[in-house]
C-alpha cells in the first residue's frame, strides 16, 4: 500500500467538497435546458476550464503518458505544429459561433434543423455507439490506474467472499459521477469541472516542480540520450525511427482537430451552455492559450519515468518497478501504468494522496459528462423523435437521468469485458472516427455551404461509419487473424492514420454527392436566426467597421477592449512558436544542433512555461469564480421555456 492516513484524508476532502457542490447545484434545475445546458447562462472563463477538463480525463493522462514516455520532450515541440489551426478555430469561432446560433441543444437536432428528422436519428445512433464504445475503456483503465498507483490488492475478502478489486473501483467511481450527473445535470457537471480543473492544474504544476527539483536536470539529460538512435526524446530532428508519435502523427491531429472540431460529442452539454455567441468564441480563445501549456505538465513525469529505468543511479527503484509490471501479464496494460508506477517511488507522503485525487478528480470530471452527454443523446436524438406525446419537463428530466444510469451500466461491462489491444491515443482516434469521419463533413458542410444536401450528409456519414468499423476490427484482432499475423506482426497502420484517411474520404463523398443533388440552396438566416429570424438579444449591434487588423483576429464589436488583449495574446503566442519552428527547421537543413544544444534549450522552455503557468491558474480562477456568481444569480431570475427541450418545431 502506497497511501498513508494524510494521503486519505487529501483524497476524502475532494471527493467531499465535490459531492457537497453537486448537491447545492442541484435547486436550480428547473427546466430541461438547465439539465442539458445549464440554462444558457455561462460566462467564458467558467465553460472554458469546466469544459476543458471534461476531456481530461484519467485515460487521456494515461494516453499523454503513454505518448510522450515514447517521444519524450519532443512530444512537446511538434504539439506546437498544432498551434496554427488553434489560433484559427480560436479567433474565428470555427463552428462554435455558428452552432450557438442556430439554439441547438444537441449536434443531432441541428442536424434535424439542417437537413432531416431520420438523418437526426440515424447520427444520434451513430454518434451514441461511437461514443460508448470510445468512453468503454475510462472506466477500466482508471480503475488500473488507482489500484496499481495506491498499491491496492488485487483482491479482498468481504463477508467470506472472495472479491476482485477491479470492478468495486469501478463501481464507485462511477458511482460517484452518475450522482452528479443526476443531481444537477450540466449545472453540476459545470460548477465541479471547474473546481476539478483548477484543482488539477495546481497538482500538476507542484508535481512537475517537485520532481524537476528532486532529479537532477544532468542525469535527466544523461538517460533520455540512452534513447535509441533515431527515437530522441530531445531532438525533433532525430526522429526518423520513431513510427507512432512522430511529427506525421501531430500533422495528422492537426487536420482532424479542425476537421472535427465541435464533432466529438462527448462534451455536447458545453456546445449550447454559452450565454450568447461571443462568450463561446471568447471561451474557446481562453481554451486555446491553457491548451498550450498542458502538454508541458504531462510531459515530464514520464521523461522522469524513464530516466529511472534506464539510469544506473536509480538501479533499486527500476528494480522495483520491473518486479510490478512482472505482475501483469496483459503488455498494453503495462505501457498505461508505467509511468505512474514509477514515480510513486519517490513521491512523499501527501503528495501521493495528491496525485491520486488528481486521478479521481480527472476521472469523474469526464465521466460525469460523459454519463450526461452520451445519455441524453440517446434520448434526445434516438428516443423522443419516435414518441408522438410530447413529455413534460419532469417527465423529459426523468428519463434523461434514467439514460445516465442505463449509460454507466453499459460501459461497466464494457470496461469488464473489452480487450484494449493499442495506444489509447489511436483507440481514442479511431474509435471517434465512427462518428467523426463523417460528421466532420455534415456539421462544416451545414453551417457554411448552403448547398449541401442530406444525400451528401448520408454518404458521408455511412462511409466514415464503414471506414472506421473496419480498422476498428482490423487494429484490434490482427494478431488473432492467422494471415495477418503470419504477414506481419503488428498492423502497419494505427489508429490516427485510420481517422485521417477516412475524413479525406468522407469529405471528398460529401462535396461530390451535395453537388450532384443540391437542387435550392439552404436558408441559413433561418438556422443561424439572422436577419427577420433573429432572436433578441443574441449579439451586440456592429455599428462600426473594424480595421484590417482586428478583422484578421476575427474581432468585431462585440469585443472589449480586454477581448482584444486576450486575441492579441493568443495570437502573438501562436505566431511566436510558429516562426521559430520554422527557423528551427530551416536552420537544421545546414546545421544539425547537437545533443547538448537541446538539453540546455528545453530546460529554459521547461522553466518558462511553468511560470507562465501558474500566472494563466490565478487568472483563471480569479475569471472562473466572478463567472459562477453571475451563472447562479442569472438562474436564479431566469424564465424558464418549457418548449426549449431540444425539439425542432419549424421547418424551413
Amino acid at each position: 500500500m502506497n497511501m498513508y492516513w494524510l494521503d486519505w484524508v487529501i483524497v476524502g476532502a475532494v471527493i467531499a467538497v465535490t459531492v457537497l457542490i453537486g448537491k447545492y447545484t442541484q435547486r436550480f434545475v428547473k427546466g430541461v435546458a438547465d439539465y442539458l445546458s445549464a440554462g444558457r447562462c455561462a460566462g467564458r472563463y467558467l465553460m472554458m476550464t469546466a469544459q476543458e477538463m471534461s476531456g481530461f480525463s484519467a485515460a487521456a493522462l494515461i494516453a499523454n503518458y503513454e505518448q510522450y514516455h515514447k517521444s519524450g520532450f519532443t512530444g512537446i515541440w511538434w504539439y506546437h505544429l498544432m498551434l496554427p489551426t488553434t489560433l484559427f478555430i480560436s479567433l474565428s469561432g470555427f463552428i462554435r459561433y455558428r452552432f450557438r446560433e442556430t439554439r441547438a441543444l444537441t449536434m443531432a437536432q441541428f442536424f434535424e434543423m439542417r437537413y432531416s428528422r431520420s438523418f437526426r436519428v440515424f447520427a444520434g445512433i451513430l454518434c451514441w455507439f461511437s461514443g460508448i464504445i470510445n468512453y468503454g475503456i475510462f472506466p477500466g483503465v482508471t480503475a488500473r490506474l488507482l489500484i496499481s498507483f495506491c498499491g491496492l490488492p488485487e483482491s479482498f475478502t468481504f463477508a467470506g467472499m472472495v472479491c476482485p478489486m477491479f470492478p468495486v473501483v469501478m463501481l464507485i467511481m462511477l458511482s460517484l459521477a452518475l450522482y452528479l450527473t443526476l443531481a444537477g445535470g450540466q449545472i453540476a457537471l459545470m460548477v465541479t469541472d471547474f473546481f476539478q480543473g483548477q484543482f488539477a492544474l495546481v497538482v500538476m504544476v507542484v508535481m512537475a516542480v517537485f520532481l524537476l527539483t528532486h532529479f537532477n536536470w544532468d542525469v535527466i539529460m544523461e538517460a533520455v540520450q540512452s534513447a535509441p538512435e533515431n527515437q530522441s526524446l530531445i531532438n525533433p530532428y532525430k526522429q526518423s525511427e520513431l513510427r507512432d508519435f512522430s511529427v506525421y502523427f501531430f500533422l495528422m491531429m492537426g487536420f482532424n482537430r479542425i476537421y472535427g472540431f465541435m464533432a466529438w460529442q462527448g462534451s455536447q452539454g458545453y456546445f449550447s451552455s454559452a450565454e450568447n455567441p461571443h462568450e463561446a468564441k471568447m471561451a474557446g480563445i481562453l481554451g486555446a492559450w491553457r491548451s498550450t501549456l498542458n502538454p508541458l505538465l504531462m510531459a515530464i513525469p514520464p521523461v522522469i519515468a524513464f530516466t529511472v529505468l534506464h539510469h544506473g543511479l536509480y538501479a533499486k527503484e527500476a528494480s522495483a518497478v520491473q518486479q510490478v509490471m512482472s505482475s501483469i501479464a496483459d503488455p498494453q496494460t503495462q505501457k498505461q501504468i508505467l509511468t505512474p508506477v514509477t514515480i510513486v517511488q519517490f513521491l512523499p507522503v501527501g503528495m501521493v494522496g495528491l496525485f491520486t485525487a488528481l486521478a479521481i478528480a480527472l476521472a469523474v470530471s469526464t465521466d460525469d459528462t460523459y454519463l450526461h452527454s452520451w445519455g441524453s443523446i440517446f434520448i434526445q436524438d434516438v428516443v423522443l423523435p419516435f414518441k408522438k406525446k410530447k413529455l413534460t419537463p419532469e417527465q423529459h428530466i426523468r428519463w434523461l437521468r434514467w439514460a445516465a444510469v442505463g449509460t454507466a451500466v453499459i460501459v461497466f461491462f464494457f470496461s469488464l469485458f473489452f480487450p484494449l489491444r493499442q495506444y489509447i491515443f489511436m483507440y481514442m482516434q479511431l474509435t471517434g472516427a465512427i462518428f467523426i469521419g463523417g460528421a466532420g463533413s455534415v456539421i462544416i458542410g451545414g453551417l457554411y455551404w448552403s448547398r449541401g444536401t442530406a444525400a451528401g450528409a448520408w454518404t458521408s456519414m455511412i462511409t466514415g461509419f464503414l471506414c472506421a468499423i473496419i480498422g476498428l476490427i482490423i487494429l484490434t484482432w490482427w494478431q488473432n487473424i492467422p494471415f495477418l499475423a503470419a504477414w506481419r506482426p503488428g498492423c502497419p497502420v494505427n489508429g490516427m492514420q485510420v481517422a485521417f484517411f477516412t475524413a479525406l474520404i468522407c469529405m471528398t463523398l460529401y462535396i461530390t454527392v451535395s453537388l450532384l443533388t443540391c437542387k435550392k440552396p439552404f436558408d441559413m438566416n433561418w438556422l443561424l436566426h439572422r436577419g427577420k429570424y433573429a432572436a433578441a438579444g443574441e449579439h451586440v449591434p456592429i455599428v462600426e467597421k473594424q480595421s484590417f487588423r482586428w478583422r484578421l483576429l476575427g474581432v468585431d464589436k462585440e469585443y472589449s477592449l480586454k477581448d482584444k488583449i486576450v486575441a492579441s495574446g493568443v495570437a502573438g503566442y501562436t505566431i511566436f512558436w510558429s516562426i521559430l519552428l520554422i527557423v528551427a527547421t530551416l536552420i537544421n537543413k545546414w546545421y544539425k544542433f547537437s545533443d547538448k544544444f537541446w538539453a540546455d534549450a528545453w530546460h529554459v522552455i521547461i522553466l518558462s512555461l511553468t511560470g507562465l503557468t501558474i500566472i494563466t491558474l490565478i487568472w483563471f480562477i480569479w475569471g472562473g469564480l466572478r463567472d459562477m456568481a453571475k451563472l447562479f444569480k442569472k438562474l436564479k431570475v431566469s424564465n424558464r421555456d418549457a418548449a426549449d427541450d431540444g425539439s425542432v418545431n419549424q421547418a424551413n
